[in-house]
């Protein structure tokens, strides 16, 4: 699969509301629980989340789009972050703080 370019990182980020932190919580980070602003049936209810730039989507008076500065920050401190974990797993250079990573098998390691 071909790398996205940092464009389409960027493009691609702003099509996410700010306050979506996915669907393993019941709520966004602005306290919106999503299955109930969603309503409907329980399969196929994450396809209509208000978080998404989706025309079809259930509209949320909370939903906000970052602007291209705050995606392009956002794509920056991500690769900052997975460039800093590498670094850790290869050398064991300490990881910043905030910032963890979990290797669950032996063999795993062994690569680094």
């Amino acid at each position: 699969m071909k790398n996205k370019s940092t464009a389409e990182q960027v493009a691609h980020e702003q099509t996410k509301c700010k306050h979506f932190n996915g669907i393993q919580h019941a709520a966004c980070k602005a306290g919106i629980n999503y299955r109930a602003m969603i309503g409907g049936p329980n399969f196929g209810w994450a396809k209509h989340l208000p978080c998404l730039s989706d025309p079809k989507a259930v509209v949320c008076g909370a939903r906000e789009f970052p602007t291209p500065q705050e995606a392009e920050a956002t794509i920056t401190k991500q690769d900052e972050t997975c460039a800093a974990v590498l670094r850790h797993l290869a050398t064991g250079e300490a990881l910043p703080d905030g910032v963890s990573v979990m290797v669950c098998r032996e063999e795993d390691m062994e690569k680094w």
